[in-house]
């Protein structure tokens, strides 16, 4: 198991916008790498914001290729609004799916109140795909203690779509609660990530901003969470799929 601790985010604030960036290929800091090659994503996780939002803010039209972007929010409520007429209201309980493709321009705004995200952008199978976007309600109760499935490819049937062999599942888990990783075929990689609270690994102790990554022949213990319920996300990666690193983002 590797650890890609808080302090290994890059950090951005400008008035109202706030994010911590995190390239989970940063986890594989010993590896070979020279100049450009270097790679800080993990085959289609391409990397993912932090964010915390305060009232007023708002990102103006803007586009993206290439990227599938889930918003997955944790509190509060974003304002989201495209060149394609739609508008939706995004909470904890509805979430966005963005499939950018060969293009597609959006909106942002926090009209009220605050919010805490993750923007998470996944690199699609292929470049240059049709544009799609995505809206899915889920229950809250189904992640308590157990591990509830957000985002993952079309043949996992997930509320969210995404073009790619990585799966998107979170959790909270309660204190004193432990819960397990499995990996099934093809998904040989897991990054898990905690967003709220505290968790020990096999003695480790990880907390907000912390993340582990380990591959599918290492055996590792339960996770076990600490004094506080902890909310964790979950990214399941077969890092055999094919890739385009074109995203504007995910790249």
């Amino acid at each position: 198991m590797r650890v890609l601790p808080a302090n290994a985010r890059r950090h951005f604030r400008r008035g109202p916008f706030e994010i911590h960036r995190v390239y989970p290929g940063l986890a594989f800091s010993d590896s070979p790498f020279s100049g450009d090659s270097r790679d800080t994503g993990i085959a289609g996780l391409g990397c993912f914001d932090h964010a915390h939002l305060e009232q007023g803010l708002i990102v103006p039209m803007h586009e993206h290729r290439n990227d599938e972007i889930v918003s997955y929010l944790r509190s509060g409520q974003m304002l989201h609004e495209d060149s394609h007429g739609a508008g939706a209201t995004l909470t904890p309980t509805h979430l966005m799916g963005m499939n950018a493709g060969s293009g597609f321009w959006h909106e942002e705004s926090v009209p009220v109140g605050q919010v805490e995200m993750l923007q998470i952008f996944i690199r699609p199978s292929e470049a240059e795909l049709p544009p799609e976007l995505q809206f899915a309600d889920l229950d809250e109760s189904e992640r308590i203690g157990g591990w509830r499935l957000v985002a993952g490819p079309r043949e996992d049937l997930p509320p969210l779509r995404v073009r790619q062999q990585v799966r998107l599942l979170d959790t909270q888990l309660p204190v004193g609660g432990s819960l397990s990783v499995e990996l099934d075929e093809p998904f040989d990689t897991a990054f898990l990530y905690v967003f709220a609270g505290a968790i020990q690994i096999d003695g480790r102790a990880l907390r907000v901003g912390d993340a582990a990554v380990w591959t599918a022949d290492e055996l590792l213990p339960a996770i076990l969470s600490d004094a506080s319920p902890a909310d964790l996300v979950l990214f399941q990666i077969d890092s055999s799929s094919a890739y385009s690193r074109s995203g504007t983002i995910s790249g």
